[in-house]
């Protein structure tokens, strides 16, 4: 059983300090901690967010919600900063933190057999950003919206003299990306 993941400070406490703003419970609750392809998810009651990362994982790490968001505030001044599971602690920097483990639940998701950008920015419309993760689609599909977003510009610069805007073509894309979501 592995969690060794390797993340930017900065990055780590604004992703904490983040969820702590949307975070609206006074139970008990926990975090939960993935890492898959090249991300560092962290989950709580309000949600989600991601943060890049670099290392390897075969399990889910559980903490409890109310401490971390107070460790955003006191995390070690090295950077970037390795979290690592040791003799079930989790391991941050010179802070051992109690925590569960889960074996990660991959989340399946059917895709083409040669996906275009197309199906990979259509997956937001079917699943949540937790489950492109988890599925491991999560590297092309920030790939895609990358060249959607460009390809948008470019557009705009060429249709400009005739009046069209990015947001027109913004909103074309996205009907074209909804319809290709419902097939």
């Amino acid at each position: 059983m592995d969690f060794s993941v390797t993340v930017a400070r900065r990055e780590f406490a604004d992703a904490l300090l983040s969820l702590k703003k949307v975070t609206k419970t006074k139970k008990p609750f926990e975090m939960i901690l993935s890492y898959n392809g090249g991300f560092l998810l962290i989950q709580s009651v309000g949600g989600s967010h991601q943060i890049p990362a670099e290392g390897k994982a075969n399990l889910d790490v559980h903490l409890p919600g109310e401490p971390m968001f107070k460790l955003a505030e006191v995390l070690p001044e090295i950077s970037p900063f390795t979290l690592e599971l040791a003799g079930g602690k989790l391991r941050l920097g010179p802070l051992l933190l109690p925590c569960t483990t889960a074996q990660r639940k991959p989340f399946i998701i059917q895709m083409p057999v040669n996906p275009r950008e197309m199906d990979f920015l259509s997956l937001r419309y079917r699943h949540s950003i937790n489950e492109i993760t988890r599925s491991g689609y999560m590297k092309q599909y920030l790939e895609a919206e990358k060249c959607r977003e460009s390809s948008i510009k470019k557009a705009a610069r060429l249709l400009e003299p005739l009046g069209v805007k990015a947001s027109d073509i913004t909103s074309l894309v996205e009907n074209c990306l909804k319809k290709n979501a419902d097939m």
